[in-house]
């Protein structure tokens, strides 16, 4: 069962409701008709309903145009009706008006059924479009910010991975058992909700809000890498060397995740320890083989984990660090 969208539900009984009200009280003929038209012209964002009304408004004139001269040399019969929705549609097709057919061919049936292009009735109609295309736009303009619940879920997030990564320390400490792998699932399913919300603010708002969505990426290339840190810490057999060295690395990117630079201070502290692993003695045994193996894939996926986040610093633009980098989690 479909899940009803509340917000845009009232955003439409109440904008097809004040498009009616407004041009009923001014007289306009076929008032009800600019109800039809901020229903069919409210979207679930801000930015495809200012598109659908450019492009509404761009077929509604096309069709104005082609119905007078068709029914100007035709008549205002079933034939001339007949070449003016061939024409549409196709226009339409070509120029990816589809989704503004309905309305322009309502508003040109009223032409057609009144048999007139008189000054008087074409204002009219004009009007029922700018009424009901207008009442959209406003509607959708007291969308709801919700640029707070995206940063609440980036604390979320936060929390969840340095809690990941201190419960990866104990273990490597065997202070306590890996963790369950229901945990990754859990963070996954805030990843994809903050990723979600971004998504929808960014669609929402005609400034430049990628940073959150950008952000959100981020947080999910970390996850991807902590899934294959997991697994290989499942191939770790009894005892391995640089237990203290590694259970520090976790300890330093839990402690540092929510800080802005935090590469600065995980990346000396991982290339260290993989300098130390470079001189460990070679492996004598197939259990030391793998506990080796394993161990290279953990800290070549920890500095990536760590440089993830230098990237994404990195990719900032200077509005983006003014407007949203200092407000962050550890800003």
């Amino acid at each position: 069962m479909n899940k009803i969208n509340f917000n845009k539900v009232v955003r439409i009984a109440v904008g097809s409701t004040l498009s009616f009200f407004v041009c009923h009280i001014l007289g306009i003929q076929n008032s009800a008709s600019a109800a039809v038209i901020t229903l069919l012209s409210i979207q679930d964002t801000k930015k495809d309903t200012l598109s659908d009304v450019v492009k509404r408004l761009y077929s509604y004139l096309f069709s104005m145009v082609t119905a007078f001269v068709l029914f100007t040399f035709i008549g205002f019969n079933e034939i001339a009706f007949c070449i003016f929705m061939f024409i549409l549609v196709s226009a339409a097709y070509k120029l990816n008006w589809l989704n503004t057919l309905s309305s322009s061919t309502v508003v040109v049936t009223h032409f057609m059924l009144a048999k007139t292009f008189a000054p008087e009735f074409v204002r009219d109609e004009i009007f029922l479009v700018i009424v009901g295309t207008s009442s959209a736009i406003l509607l959708n303009l007291l969308f709801r910010d919700n640029s707070d619940d995206i940063r609440r879920k980036m604390e979320y997030i936060e929390s969840d991975l340095k809690s990941f990564l201190h419960k990866m320390e104990y273990f490597v400490l065997e202070h306590d058992p890996l963790p369950d792998r229901e945990w990754l699932d859990f963070i996954s399913k805030h990843l994809e909700d903050g990723t979600k919300t971004a998504f929808e603010y960014n669609k929402n708002v005609f400034d430049d809000t990628a940073y959150y969505h950008d952000y959100m990426i981020m947080r999910q290339n970390q996850l991807d890498t902590l899934i294959r840190i997991y697994e290989s810490l499942e191939r770790l057999r009894n005892d391995f060397p640089l237990k203290e060295d590694i259970a520090e690395i976790f300890r330093s990117l839990a402690d540092n995740v929510s800080k802005r630079e935090c590469f600065v201070y995980n990346r000396p502290l991982i290339s260290g320890v993989i300098s130390k692993y470079k001189k460990q003695p070679l492996p004598t045994g197939m259990t030391e083989m793998i506990n080796m193996a394993a161990l290279l894939d953990i800290l070549n996926e920890l500095l990536y984990f760590s440089d993830l986040k230098m990237t994404f610093v990195d990719h900032l633009t200077p509005q983006q660090k003014e407007r949203y980098y200092k407000e962050t989690i550890g800003g």
